[in-house]
């Protein structure tokens, strides 16, 4: 059964803005805690390590604010976190942090429909230094090594810089 492409403009806008499927604003309440946020975000599964501790708010993520956000799409490339990031950087955007994926994913909830949708800022670091990230696959929030190649089916939210 071929299955019909649900957001035919984004495929067209994908291709005019060279890997950029959407540019939005919504409003972040960065008060709420961040357990709260993913367990009441009517996923099928919620990681139980996306919790403020191991994913503190940055300096920044304060009271309730309007944020704009991009999601990129992988392109030729880009492969890895490092690779995104940059990308991001160059455009005036930084990544998400996991507060800003639930309540992003809260105003935009066709978006969980998605393969998967990456949260790169604010990982937690583990006594290893490797990083853990918050990562969307489908309708579970999980958490997801950052320095892992990525495939053409990842997706990764932006917000613009202040």
């Amino acid at each position: 059964m071929r299955r019909e492409n649900m957001y035919p403009q984004l495929e067209v806008q994908k291709k005019v803005d060279k890997g950029f499927s959407y540019n939005g604003f919504v409003t972040v309440d960065y008060n709420l805690p961040l357990a709260k946020m993913v367990s009441e975000g009517g996923y099928g599964w919620v990681s139980k390590k996306i919790t403020d501790e191991n994913f503190p708010p940055r300096e920044d993520e304060v009271g309730i604010q309007g944020r704009a956000f991009r999601i990129y799409v992988m392109q030729e490339g880009i492969k890895t976190s490092d690779d995104i990031i940059a990308r991001m950087e160059a455009d005036g955007y930084q990544p998400v942090s996991p507060r800003e994926l639930a309540n992003f994913l809260e105003a935009n909830p066709r978006v969980k429909q998605w393969a998967k949708i990456a949260a790169l800022g604010s990982p937690m670091v583990l006594a290893s230094g490797e990083k853990l990230i918050v990562l969307l696959m489908d309708t579970f929030m999980v958490v997801h090594f950052f320095d892992q190649p990525w495939n053409s089916r990842s997706v990764f939210l932006g917000v613009l810089k202040r």
